[in-house]
């Protein structure tokens, strides 16, 4: 089985690669197999797709949160929330809120558990639980088998997980310590499988937007980290392989949409309470919506559905649309409603950002458009030059399962 070292280049846009900006990857593009553009599946869960090959509808993972009350980690603690949620309404946000937060994320840390508060409503949050990270990827749970760690294993040989990432981690290392780690792992004859996680062209994306100058000077700096880190772990190893993936694309926002206050709104004419009668939940890009009883569903879901300010910007994910994106379909985790902003539409606030923070670009979108679309470069001894046009996320896999194998690919 040959080492591959798989890089997830969170949210390289497949037109982010050039020869001027990016030389390194260019000239792997053009020397070793290129699938030009990557398109993933709607949703959040793209890691899955990578190490398991299944989409949302199969792997049973389509967002980073789902309502699980019998698996959330705060399940037990409604009478401390309770008591954190009337401090926080007693002095002015976002600066208390963040505080408050910060403290409660800490606590469950000590309580082993990496699932943060973020800013879900301290109301809620026991309602919520991970999905695909609520399980360590060393933990033979995390993953539906056959995996690519569970194919690993099955060939006698290790995979490195400590330079990846998941929101369950308790590492908090930057890019250029996972790096590092990776190459010092490389000294293990044992491990054939090498996880890495760069997060730049995600964190910058959001920050500065995917088309602002500032990008070109963010890539030209993660193309020199990749091409120093490869270079490093082929003197170690130098039958490696390498696999660099941008699991999706970036978009920039155009516009912000208050989904929370609207579905307050509406709930409050027919005198129903979040946390009573429905539960929400706001994704960057997706309001999810749940409701206690047939009766607060046959009121609300009509209303919700029809609102000016959401079907104006966004579209409910029916049923049909869900089958045929490969989305799960009655699965209550995530949602008896869901409503998906257009492209470049923003859930402002949302449950993960703070209120003060600012966001210019932002993915999880229809991923029909180009703007949603990612990479693939795959190099190294044995890998002879092929250019494909596109790639399904969850074909790489398969491309990864044939980059381990032995001999010419």
């Amino acid at each position: 089985m040959t080492p591959l070292v798989l890089i997830l280049l969170d949210a390289c846009r497949w037109d982010y690669i050039d020869p001027e900006t990016t030389p390194f990857l260019w000239k792997q593009a053009e020397t070793g197999r290129h699938y030009r553009r990557v398109i993933p599946s709607p949703g959040f869960c793209e890691r899955t797709e990578i190490l398991t090959g299944k989409s949302p509808a199969e792997s049973g993972f389509f967002t980073a949160v789902g309502h699980n009350p019998k698996q959330s980690p705060y399940s037990g603690l409604k009478p401390m929330l309770s008591a954190l949620h009337q401090l926080e309404k007693l002095f002015p946000p976002p600066l208390w809120s963040k505080v408050l937060r910060r403290i409660l994320h800490q606590f469950m840390r000590r309580r082993r558990h990496g699932f943060g508060p973020y800013y879900i409503p301290l109301t809620l949050l026991h309602r919520f639980s991970l999905t695909e990270d609520h399980y360590s990827y060393s933990d033979p749970r995390a993953l539906a088998s056959p995996s690519l760690p569970s194919i690993v294993e099955e060939h006698g040989f290790r995979t490195y997980y400590d330079s990846f990432t998941a929101l369950g981690m308790f590492n908090t290392n930057s890019d250029d310590e996972r790096l590092h780690l990776a190459l010092k792992a490389a000294d293990c004859s044992k491990t054939r499988l090498f996880l890495v996680y760069h997060s730049a062209p995600d964190f910058f994306g959001h920050q500065f937007g995917p088309q602002h100058a500032e990008m070109r000077t963010v890539l030209a700096r993660v193309d020199d980290q990749i091409r120093c880190f490869c270079e490093d772990f082929v003197a170690r190893r130098p039958d490696a392989r390498f696999v660099i993936i941008g699991d999706h694309g970036m978009s920039q926002v155009h516009e912000r949409v208050d989904a929370g206050s609207e579905v307050l709104r509406i709930a409050n004419e027919f005198g129903f309470k979040a946390g009573k009668d429905f539960v929400f939940f706001l994704d960057s890009t997706m309001l999810r919506v749940w409701f206690e009883t047939p009766d607060v569903r046959s009121k609300l879901e009509p209303v919700i559905s029809e609102s000016h300010l959401l079907v104006s910007r966004g579209r409910m994910v029916t049923k049909e649309l869900a089958e045929s994106l490969h989305m799960p379909v009655a699965d209550r985790r995530y949602g008896d409603l869901i409503w998906w902003a257009d492209r470049g539409v923003l859930v402002w606030p949302d449950f993960f950002h703070s209120p003060s923070s600012h966001v210019s670009g932002m993915h999880g979108y229809d991923t029909s458009h180009e703007d949603s679309h990612g990479t693939c470069i795959a190099f190294g001894p044995g890998v002879s030059a092929r250019k494909v046009e596109t790639l399904e996320l969850r074909g790489v896999f398969e491309v990864a399962q044939e980059l381990l194998n032995d001999g010419q690919v």
